[in-house]
């Protein structure tokens, strides 16, 4: 009785779990996402080519070094997550998740998201690409594409942070350091543009927008903290 029910767990756990039973998620009408169906974007980084297709509503396709893996996102409802109101997959592991995810060379989680976020000016936007984590690759365009992605064996996950950086609803036009020749992209079926404008938000949302990253970087990143007169005065 006890292997019964201990098959019948498992068999609950990989329904539950498995790609074929996750639920498929569509934008909702605010979602600010980078990618339209059918688009895909290649970027060459210096750890390597990155390939990212967009799938049906928030379905999308990582590959890489031979290997690939499917995210279904979810959208971010109610308020902006540091600025971004597009989708993500923080793909939550569990006990058993290796023997039923599909994996390559161990990696099987897909940490990923995708949306657009807005600033008052360029120099705004190029201090949160600044801020980007050194654990992973950052590399973007003068026009504020910015992919920042790498792998970490220890959590068996793959992290992948798309976004479009705009300025007053608009994308910049140069952007320091930008990389335009490390992007390419492809289209299918009628799509003729393979990315998506930039939304234009309020400025209300423009300025918390602003303020959560100031508070973000003034707490958690010292070196910010020791020389920006901005952190000063912030409990």
């Amino acid at each position: 009785m006890n292997h019964l029910w201990a098959s019948l767990a498992v068999f609950l756990f990989a329904m539950t779990h498995s790609d074929i039973s996750r639920a498929k998620y569509l934008p909702e009408p605010y979602t600010e996402l980078v990618m339209p169906e059918g688009s895909e974007l290649i970027v060459n980084t210096e750890i390597g080519t990155l390939t990212i297709t967009a799938g049906h509503g928030l379905e999308r396709r990582y590959e890489w070094n031979n290997c690939w893996l499917d995210a279904n996102m979810f959208p971010r409802k109610g308020s902006r997550w540091f600025g971004s109101l597009g989708a993500y997959d923080a793909a939550p592991s569990f006990p058993l998740s290796a023997l039923f995810e599909k994996s390559c060379n161990g990696i099987f989680r897909t940490v990923v998201q995708e949306g657009q976020i807005h600033f008052f000016d360029r120099d705004s936007a190029e201090l949160w690409i600044d801020r980007q984590p050194t654990s992973l690759t950052s590399v973007w365009t003068n026009d504020g594409l910015v992919l920042t992605w790498g792998l970490n064996p220890g959590r068996k996950q793959l992290s992948v942070e798309l976004m479009q950086l705009c300025i007053r609803g608009s994308k910049p036009t140069a952007l320091n350091s930008a990389n335009d020749r490390a992007f390419s992209w492809r289209i299918s079926g009628t799509q003729t543009n393979p990315r998506i404008e930039c939304a234009n938000p309020p400025r209300s949302e423009i300025a918390e927008t602003w303020k959560s990253l100031l508070d973000y970087w003034c707490e958690w990143h010292q070196d910010f903290l020791a020389v920006d007169p901005r952190c000063r005065g912030r409990d």
